[in-house]
């Protein structure tokens, strides 16, 4: 994976800052996300970011965590 590479990822918002989620999506953004999707009844931000951004996006205030997003299979 080259640093430029783009992975998935799913970011859980706190839920002292799920009123404010578009904030939030927006301070993303600033740190690195592109293609944001803002789930705010589960207090998720989904998009996209290059590997060497993650950490960056973990500290925006009011993220809980930052994680992959993985492929998922019916059983």
């Amino acid at each position: 994976m080259t640093s430029k590479e783009m992975i998935g990822v799913v970011v859980t918002v706190d839920d002292a800052h799920r009123s404010g989620i578009e904030d939030v999506a927006r301070a993303l953004a600033t740190a690195g996300l592109r293609g944001g999707t803002v789930l705010a009844m589960a207090g998720i931000v989904t998009g996209k970011a290059p590997a060497t951004k993650l950490a960056a996006l973990a500290n925006v205030e009011g993220v809980v965590a930052v994680e992959r997003d993985g492929q998922m299979q019916a059983l």
